[in-house]
């Protein structure tokens, strides 16, 4: 699952086959969540889906390391870097 794509359009409802199995699918609804310190809007995505009966768990990623990423100008910019 590609989640450039959920982060483009906000939520996605899909159903995706599953994969070295007879047959057989997942039903995903996902929704993109920016940095906040508003906790009630986690909290209305979890009544929502426990509304819709799903099953629902939050991802976060943190990232240790980035190395020889490309370099933005405009982000140096911004930054004062340039």
């Amino acid at each position: 699952m590609d989640l450039s794509l959920v982060s483009r359009e906000g939520t996605m409802d899909i159903w995706l086959e599953l994969e070295d199995v007879k047959k057989g699918q997942v039903h995903l609804k996902l929704e993109w969540m920016g940095f906040t310190d508003n906790r009630t809007d986690l909290k209305e995505s979890l009544i929502d889906a426990q509304m819709h009966g799903l099953a629902s768990c939050l991802l976060t990623v943190r990232l240790d390391s980035a190395k020889n990423l490309p370099v933005c100008l405009n982000v140096l910019l911004k930054a004062g870097f340039v």
